[in-house]
């Protein structure tokens, strides 16, 4: 059963998985086609790291929003199927498709990319991994109150964004330079979106479990 429901999302979400794997590849045509430069392979792979983001923020609004929208969820919960499979077959396909991407990053840059552009940009994928894995579970919690995508969508953005915010205003004090922006992220922004990102996923479970209904 749980191979028939992930097969179900995967089919659902296809559209959204090859428009944003088309993002994600396409910078890459800047190494391949324009100019084999290792720096210029750095800056695809940061081109296709911002496409991520907008991939996983679209996929954790829609995977359960979407079947809301279309009325297709309401079906499935009057099917003798338990809630708690049907959420984990959605995070199931969530995760392959977070691994696919990142993995494949990570597999760029360690193979094609220099050493110093390499430490570099690793950092960034962490960032991006991080901040990505909020944008995606903010939506999804939201997504289980609201039909549709643009009100998760716009939930993700806004609570990422304020908890940088916060970062930059109440952490970084007056003086505000660029090494200490680093110290920063690593010390409160990458952990402040860990928590929430958990948060926001286990209260989006919790929150469909109980609440619901067929």
């Amino acid at each position: 059963m749980l191979d028939q429901l992930m097969w179900k999302d995967f089919r659902n979400q296809s559209g959204i998985l090859v428009l944003g794997l088309f993002f994600l590849a396409g910078p890459y045509g800047l190494y391949w086609f324009y100019d084999r430069d290792p720096n210029t392979l750095a800056v695809s792979v940061m081109l296709s790291l911002i496409a991520s983001q907008i991939t996983v923020i679209v996929m954790g609004a829609t995977i359960i929003g979407l079947e809301r929208q279309n009325h297709g969820l309401d079906f499935l919960l009057g099917q003798p199927i338990p809630k708690s499979k049907i959420l984990l077959s959605k995070s199931l396909v969530c995760l392959i498709v977070a691994v696919v991407i990142w993995g494949t990053s990570l597999l760029v840059t360690a193979v094609f990319v220099d050493a110093e552009p390499q430490i570099v940009l690793n950092g960034i994928m962490q960032g991006t991994a991080i901040t990505g894995s909020t944008l995606f579970a903010v939506a999804w919690l939201f997504s289980i109150f609201c039909r549709g995508f643009a009100i998760p969508v716009g939930a993700g953005l806004t609570v990422t964004a304020l908890l940088f915010f916060v970062t930059v205003k109440f952490v970084g004090g007056q003086d505000f330079d660029s090494e200490l922006y680093m110290r920063n992220l690593a010390r409160f922004f990458y952990p402040a979106c860990l928590i929430t990102a958990c948060c926001s996923f286990v209260a989006g479970w919790s929150a469909f479990l109980r609440r619901l209904e067929p």
